[in-house]
């Protein structure tokens, strides 16, 4: 791995673990800043593929665990945000749309399922509304996915042939 790569890699799990942290600080925007985090991940997968969206990733969780004051950020963060963008670029592989789709919509829902599962353990509580709860977080997350994909087109049209000069 080049050094430019790795350095542009550091800088976006440093950026993402500043976003993460603005979500435990400022819990109303948490997962706007939450989503800002996930953007980090989408441009280290567009620069150097999903073994750099990877790394972004762990490096973000692990900060994240490390010096979030509170760790709802950091789970939330760990359990979609985070390897989202590479199961965004592994889903987008497959044809036709559907097929797509579905993955996307079953690996989101896993997530919720386990972002549920720990928060009733640690809180002992279960909350009656939960199928309201997934059709309403199902609802927001395709509204983030075509956001990220748009995001991404910006990202690959205005930013990335900056990138590239010095290369």
């Amino acid at each position: 791995m080049k050094t430019r790569t790795l350095a542009y890699l550091a800088v976006l799990s440093a950026l993402g673990t500043v976003f993460a942290y603005l979500s435990s600080v400022l819990p109303t925007g948490q997962l706007g800043f939450l989503a800002l985090a996930s953007l980090c991940g989408v441009a280290a997968v567009i620069e150097s593929g999903a073994g750099g969206g990877i790394a972004v990733f762990i490096v973000t969780a692990v900060l994240s665990f490390l010096i979030l004051p509170t760790k709802t950020g950091a789970i939330v963060y760990a359990v979609f945000f985070g390897w989202y963008p590479v199961m965004k670029l592994f889903a987008e592989r497959t044809r036709p749309k559907l097929v797509e789709w579905a993955i996307k919509l079953i690996s989101f829902n896993a997530a919720v399922t386990v972002l549920i599962f720990v928060f009733n353990v640690v809180s002992f509580t279960f909350d009656a509304a939960v199928p309201v709860i997934y059709l309403i977080l199902n609802a927001v997350f395709i509204v983030f996915d075509i956001g990220v994909t748009r995001a991404i087109g910006f990202y690959i049209s205005r930013i990335a042939p900056h990138m590239k000069r010095g290369k």
